[in-house]
C-alpha cells in the first residue's frame, strides 16, 4: 500500500518554485485546486515559467478555477502567450485566447452594470455600454 501524504498549502507553494520543471508542473496543478489568494499568485508566477508543462498546468487551473479571482493581473502575461511573443505550443496559445475572452466578457459586464446601477443613468447607457465592450461578438 502505497503512503498517503498531505500537502500543505506552503509545501506546495515551495514545490511551486522547485529547480526540477516537473515538480513545478505537479505542484502548479495541485495549488490550482486552491482558493488561496497564494495560491493564485503562484498561478499568476507559473504563466511566465520556461517550462510549456508548467504554464500549461497554470493555464488550466486559471480557466478551472479562476473565475474565483480578478484576471486583472495576468493580462499581459496572457496577451503574450496568446500572441505568441514567448513562442508557446498552439494548445497553450488558444488556452491563453480563451482566458483573455472571459477577462473581456467580465469586463463588460462590469461595464454594464455600473451603467444600470448609475443614480442618474440615461436609460439608454447599459445598451451604449454593452454595444462599447463587446462590437465584434454583436
Amino acid at each position: 500500500m502505497a503512503d498517503l501524504f498531505v500537502w500543505t498549502l506552503d509545501d506546495l507553494l515551495r514545490r511551486s518554485e522547485h529547480p526540477d520543471d516537473a515538480v513545478r508542473a505537479w505542484a502548479i496543478a495541485r495549488l490550482g485546486r486552491t482558493r488561496s489568494p497564494a495560491a493564485f499568485k503562484a498561478l499568476l508566477r507559473a504563466l511566465r515559467d520556461p517550462f510549456v508543462g508548467v504554464v500549461l498546468e497554470a493555464l488550466r487551473a486559471i480557466h478551472t478555477h479562476g473565475h474565483r479571482f480578478d484576471l486583472t493581473p495576468a493580462l499581459d502575461d496572457l496577451r503574450a502567450i496568446a500572441l505568441g511573443t514567448n513562442a508557446q505550443p498552439p494548445s497553450v496559445t488558444r488556452l491563453a485566447e480563451t482566458l483573455l475572452l472571459r477577462a473581456d466578457d467580465e469586463a463588460a459586464i462590469a461595464r454594464v452594470l455600473d451603467a444600470c446601477l448609475a443614480p442618474d443613468a440615461d436609460p439608454a447607457e447599459p445598451v451604449l455600454a454593452l454595444l462599447e465592450a463587446a462590437p465584434a461578438r454583436i
